[in-house]
């Protein structure tokens, strides 16, 4: 619609109102029908476009408290996943703890019974070198054979009563 057409129209929407309907020619009760007409559907076009203003400001807004929503939801299930990483965090250097511990008893059990072991046999080695090296003295000694027949080793029994001698023990106990 241009503007002289609009001029128009309020001219005699102006007119109407001023003088009456019925004193209105003919020809002007048309042009004031057809501006009336033109008015509405200028207010329906208005009124639609306001309508359907709200309804896009109410679908953003629903959009908006979706967004808002999910975000919501993904923080907590960020939150939750956060939650379970630490505790299986937790429990695996538990596991783990529990496996080193474990290995750690088995090493140093390994490490005491080779230090046992090898402290048996360094002791058992000390003896019998002891025990030849007195011999060795015992038969360059001008008394020793006087004495040959008491010489007798740990292991050996004595030939009056077939137990073996007792000796005292020099090995350290690791107890």
């Amino acid at each position: 619609m241009s503007d002289n057409d609009r001029e128009e129209d309020e001219r005699i929407l102006r007119q109407a109102a001023m003088l009456g309907e019925q004193n209105l020619s003919q020809m002007d009760r048309w042009r004031l029908d057809g501006a009336r007409r033109r008015e509405r559907r200028a207010q329906e076009r208005k009124a639609t476009e306001r309508e359907q203003e709200r309804r896009q400001a109410r679908a953003q807004q629903r959009e908006r408290d979706d967004v808002e929503a999910l975000r919501a939801e993904l923080r907590q299930a960020i939150a939750d996943v956060r939650g379970e990483m630490k505790q299986q965090h937790e429990a695996w250097i538990e596991i783990a703890g529990t496996a080193l511990g474990g290995y750690g008893n088995k090493i140093m059990k390994a490490a005491e019974d080779l230090v046992r072991n090898s402290q048996h046999d360094l002791f058992a080695l000390v003896e019998k070198r002891f025990a030849e090296m007195s011999a060795r003295l015992e038969a360059i000694t001008p008394d020793a054979k006087a004495r040959d027949k008491a010489l007798k080793f740990a292991s050996e029994s004595t030939v009056d009563d077939k137990k073996p001698i007792d000796l005292p023990d020099w090995r350290i106990k690791m107890n």
